[in-house]
């Protein structure tokens, strides 16, 4: 029997998969879906991992959004897209930075067919000038509570480069830290460089 991944209890969309269905004409596995609406459907596992299908068919309306149209793609479905790329293509520019170190991409938003499900917990980009951020665990997974539409200034005080430090019960990036207290931010990590406690750095 050919080789493939078994989809047993994976979700596409609205389908969800209850157990292999057999192999099509070319050898290809089929697989046995339930629809959110009850209905059973069996599904290429091409077409769910692509995207093509994601209901049984009552949901035709939603299939065709709109987010993925050529030339019009949306910032939100080309912030998934390129998600999906850094953490799951060996052969992505990124990867060596996402993936290639342990980055993983939740269950819930796997493929583009679960753009759905990443749309309603991100929500809209707020303007041109927001990105995805993994927040507030930047060594984290992509997945809900862990993600952020964020500043530019926003990502740049949270790389895994940034050093920590905490004072008064409040934890922040160095930089973070000093501008809050009307520090210069490198004379604050210069004088912690040189020994200072962080109360005497923050001093001004």
């Amino acid at each position: 029997m050919a080789k493939f991944k078994d989809r047993t209890g994976h979700v596409y969309g609205f389908l969800t998969v209850i157990r292999f269905a057999g192999l099509n004409s070319r050898f290809q596995a089929n697989w046995l879906c339930l629809c959110s609406c009850g209905n059973e459907k069996v599904v290429f596992g091409g077409n769910l991992n692509n995207g093509h299908t994601i209901s049984c068919g009552c949901k035709k309306g939603l299939c065709k959004h709109g987010e993925n149209q050529v030339g019009k793609r949306t910032a939100e479905y080309q912030t998934l897209a390129a998600i999906l790329q850094r953490c799951l293509n060996p052969h992505a520019k990124h990867y060596k930075h996402y993936g290639g170190r342990g980055i993983m991409v939740c269950e819930e938003w796997n493929t583009m067919s679960k753009f759905p499900a990443f749309l309603a917990h991100v929500g809209r980009r707020p303007s041109p000038k927001h990105s995805i951020d993994r927040w507030p665990d930047n060594n984290g997974n992509y997945e809900p509570g862990n993600v952020r539409w964020a500043t530019i200034e926003q990502q740049a005080s949270n790389t895994r480069r940034n050093k920590y430090v905490t004072f008064n019960g409040e934890t922040l990036c160095q930089r973070a830290m000093a501008k809050k207290h009307g520090i210069d931010p490198t004379t604050f990590r210069y004088r912690i460089t040189h020994g200072w406690s962080i109360e005497e750095a923050l001093s001004k």
